[in-house]
């Protein structure tokens, strides 16, 4: 008997364990440092870059007076993919800071089902008695699910953080 009641404790104390040891959350996330390099100088002839960044660049083409190359510059900006493709990057990240958002607040999801459905009056019989006319039924269905999670342990708040790279 004694022995029994031990091996029932360990029982419970390994699977206490085990359920404790799956509601870590985990580190708190911190973003990954870079490390730069030393400056340094070189001999001639390299220098340093100057780069006017600072000065607007507009549509500098304008400068030729060209209808042409006007058109040219348009028709190369319209279709420039690297620009093209950075914008939806943008919009992609900002689209999946949102769903790490969503993770705060609960989620409601509704349907809607109807049915009509009519039964035979030479349908096989289900107990002692055979059916004697047709049946004509009715079916309407509107599930709702309404479901949240407690943020008890921080994964949604780290999932957060980690999704808007903070």
């Amino acid at each position: 008997m004694l022995l029994r009641l031990q091996v029932v404790n360990v029982a419970v104390v390994a699977l206490l364990l085990m359920f404790f040891s799956g509601c870590a959350a985990g580190p708190k996330y911190q973003r990954a440092s870079v490390g730069t390099p030393p400056t340094w100088s070189a001999e001639e002839p390299w220098r340093a870059a100057e780069p006017r960044d600072g000065i607007p660049k507009g549509i500098w083409w304008k400068l030729y007076q060209d209808p042409a190359l006007d058109g040219l510059e348009q028709q190369a900006l319209d279709a420039n993919q690297s620009i093209q493709l950075a914008v939806t990057r943008v919009e992609q990240a900002r689209d999946l800071a949102r769903v790490q958002v969503a993770g705060y607040f609960p989620s409601l999801s509704a349907g809607a089902n109807a049915q009509r459905q009519r039964l035979s009056a030479n349908r096989a019989a289900v107990g002692a008695t055979a059916p004697t006319s047709a049946i004509t039924q009715n079916i309407f269905q509107v599930p709702f699910q309404l479901s949240y999670e407690v943020d008890l342990f921080g994964r949604v708040r780290r999932n957060r953080t980690a999704g808007n790279g903070a």
